[in-house]
């Protein structure tokens, strides 16, 4: 890029994004996952199941976990999606997503951007 080229803008990302160039033209951004808020409405058995999910486990990875059948974790998963009002693994990854922390004395901070981390690739 020379001077005349218009100036690429930059993106800002949040605290802990890491940012891998694949190609020139490609990159590849990782967000950190908060842990999962768990609502109350769930057994402990559920809130351990739906946690699994969370963490990204298959119903087969679970159910060796747990000792039971994959059949038992699907039967879990049928109420857990019933409790929480969703219908897929996807919408239950997003309803268990903490909320994002409201911290006043981070407002100030800079916030890591893309070009930060293209910048330092290269």
């Amino acid at each position: 890029m020379n001077d005349d080229d218009a100036k690429e803008p930059s993106i800002p990302l949040p605290p802990g994004a890491r940012v891998e160039l694949l190609t020139e033209d490609l990159a590849l951004i990782s967000l950190p996952m908060r842990n999962a808020a768990v609502p109350d409405a769930l057994t402990d058995a559920e809130a351990d199941v739906a946690t699994r999910v969370f963490d990204g486990e298959s119903n087969g990875e679970i159910a060796e976990a747990r000792g039971v059948s994959a059949r038992t974790i699907s039967k879990q998963l049928e109420s857990i999606y019933r409790k929480l009002g969703v219908a897929s693994r996807a919408e239950l990854v997003l309803a268990l997503r903490a909320p994002e922390p409201s911290d006043p004395s981070s407002a100030g901070e800079p916030q890591t951007t893309v070009e930060d981390h293209d910048a330092g690739d290269r």
